[in-house]
């Protein structure tokens, strides 16, 4: 028995479509915006047969980033280095953007409501 699956290009490697630099999901893109995933300079394939063996093997690509739509035109410009290279230098260039925000979320999550089991928690710790 064949069994084929129909896999988008996303569900086809092991990395989840998150931005690197700023954590946002594919699916938490604008309408009619969408990241993408970027091979850098050191890139080796998910799916590679070796050479000597003619074994496949099946791994986590290395040098392959994903990018939301916001950041993914200035890591196109620097695929011509590494992905560690290119991550430190958009990092730095997205520094203010990125704390700022960290900051956002940190204050998002400090006025959520405890939850049933944090407030027990809380009552019973005392």
């Amino acid at each position: 028995m064949i069994v084929t699956l129909n896999l988008s290009k996303y569900e086809k490697t092991m990395i989840p479509p998150v931005c690197c630099l700023c954590h946002t999901g594919y699916h938490d893109e604008p309408p009619g915006c969408a990241g993408e995933f970027v091979k850098f300079k050191d890139y080796q394939a998910v799916n590679e047969v070796d050479a000597d063996t003619g074994a496949f093997r099946l791994n986590e690509p290395s040098g392959y980033r994903y990018y939301c739509s916001r950041h993914l035109p200035h890591a196109i410009s620097l695929s011509h280095k590494t992905a560690e290279e290119a991550f430190d230098e958009l990092q730095s260039l997205f520094a203010d953007e990125i704390a700022q925000d960290r900051h956002i979320e940190k204050v998002r999550q400090a006025n959520q409501p405890l939850s049933l089991w944090q407030r027990m928690k809380g009552v019973i710790g005392r």
